[in-house]
């Protein structure tokens, strides 16, 4: 299942995006907070709220949910993310 297809969240694309240009599908979640704040950040804002508010969501929100949903592999023990897609 891609992830861009469940179609909750702009964010959720981003994520997609992130992990289709990682080397071997796989990131760090601190890689994969920050460049999905600088992908979003417009500078109208905070920058270190907006990047709080990134992990936040992507730690509590986005990240179960594309793991249950089997379009990533998340360990928030280890802080690794993966696309599911067996790449």
């Amino acid at each position: 299942m891609s992830i861009a297809a469940d179609r909750d969240s702009v964010r959720r694309q981003r994520i997609e995006a992130v992990l289709s240009d990682a080397r071997h599908g796989h990131v760090s979640f601190d890689t994969l907070v920050n460049r999905v704040y600088e992908r979003e950040y417009t500078g109208e804002t905070d920058p270190v709220s907006h990047r709080r508010r990134v992990a936040n969501a992507l730690y509590y929100v986005h990240l179960p949910r594309l793991s249950e949903l089997d379009a990533i592999d998340y360990d928030p023990i280890e802080g690794h993310v993966s696309d599911s897609s067996g790449r």
